[in-house]
């Protein structure tokens, strides 16, 4: 009767410490406020995408500013600059209700953050 038991306990850590990294990936996931856009992040499969959003709020999918992986406790991947039509390597964190990117562009990096939107 141990070995059920035990066999039982440690399928439920593994199953608690699986779901709880589900949730820290997920964090990403919302709606941004991007300074001039609204941006949708969601996932699809294994990967982050985000869209952004019409005056209406209407996800516009023929753009896709982010193409992110969950890697180390960050996403990583490109952001789509639509007003240069270039991407760019990036890396984001979440902090609270804000999004954290740091943009690669080459020889240097910027920090931009949004605001998530409730």
């Amino acid at each position: 009767m141990k070995n059920p038991t035990r066999l039982f306990s440690i399928a439920l850590c593994i199953f608690s410490l699986s779901s709880f990294s589900q949730i820290a990936t997920d964090k990403i996931v919302g709606t941004w406020d991007a300074d001039k856009t609204k941006v949708q992040v969601y996932k699809a499969a294994d990967k982050f995408i985000g869209n952004p959003l019409d005056k209406e709020g209407k996800k516009i999918e023929s753009v896709k500013m982010l193409d992110l992986t969950y890697e180390d406790g960050k996403w990583i991947g490109v952001l789509y600059n639509k007003k240069k039509d270039k991407t760019f390597d990036v890396t984001c964190t979440v902090k609270g209700e804000k999004l954290i990117l740091e943009v690669d562009a080459g020889f240097m990096t910027k920090e931009v953050q949004w605001t998530r939107v409730k």
